[in-house]
C-alpha cells in the first residue's frame, strides 16, 4: 500500500529545483520604502527573487492518503516538501544517482555495443510511474553528459532514447522474463 500511496501522491520535481530548500513563508510582502534598483546587478538580483517567488508559489498542496487496515481506515498526511523531495534520493549526486549508474554500466560495455544500448533504454518498475520521472531522467542524462567523468559517452548523447512500451512500467520486467522464458524453452526443445 505504501508504494501505491507514493505513486498516487508524490512526483519527481524537475532538475531546476534540485538542491533548493523549501521556504517557510513563500509570499513575503516587499520591504517598506524599498528603492528601485540602481544598477544591472541589483536588477538581476530582483529578477532572481521574483523567479524564486514564482517557484515557491507553485508549492504542491498537502494531501491525506487513506490506508485500509483490517476493519477501519487510517489516514496519513503527506506534506508538500515530502511530495516534492521523496524521489530526490534517486538522483542524488553524492550517493546513488540512477543515471550515473547507467553511465557507469555503459562505460563498462564494449565500445561497439554502447550505441545500441543507449538507443534502447527501457525503464521498468513502479517508481517509473511516478509523474515526472521520465522527464527528470532525461534531464539528468543531459546533465551527466557535461560531466568530465562521462566524457567518453559524449558522442552517444544524441543517440539516447527511451523505448515506448505498451505494457505498464510496473509489470514490464515480468512480461520480458515470460517472453524470454518461453523463447528459450522453445529453442531448447528444438535442439
Amino acid at each position: 500500500q505504501i508504494e501505491k500511496a507514493i505513486a498516487r501522491t508524490c512526483f519527481v520535481q524537475p532538475l531546476k529545483y534540485k538542491g533548493k530548500k523549501d521556504k517557510k513563508s513563500p509570499r513575503q510582502s516587499p520591504k517598506a520604502g524599498a528603492k528601485p534598483p540602481t544598477d544591472a546587478s541589483e536588477a538581476k538580483d530582483n529578477d532572481k527573487d521574483k523567479d524564486d517567488k514564482k517557484d515557491n508559489d507553485l508549492q504542491p498542496n498537502s494531501v491525506s492518503y487513506e490506508f485500509n487496515v483490517k476493519k477501519q481506515s487510517a489516514f496519513c498526511k503527506i506534506t508538500p516538501s515530502i511530495r516534492r523531495r521523496i524521489c530526490e534520493v534517486l538522483f542524488d549526486d553524492n550517493q546513488h544517482n540512477i543515471v550515473h549508474f547507467l553511465c557507469e554500466q555503459l562505460l563498462k560495455a564494449p565500445i561497439d555495443a554502447r550505441g545500441i544500448l543507449v538507443n534502447n533504454i527501457l525503464l521498468t518498475g513502479g517508481t517509473v510511474q511516478i509523474p515526472g520521472f521520465e522527464a527528470r531522467f532525461i534531464q539528468e542524462w543531459n546533465r551527466a553528459m557535461t560531466m568530465a567523468k562521462y566524457k567518453e559517452l559524449w558522442n552517444l548523447k544524441h543517440r539516447f532514447r527511451l523505448l515506448q512500451c505498451k505494457f505498464p512500467a510496473n509489470i514490464r520486467m515480468f512480461v520480458g522474463a515470460s517472453i524470454y522464458g518461453e523463447l528459450t524453452s522453445r529453442f531448447v526443445d528444438e535442439l
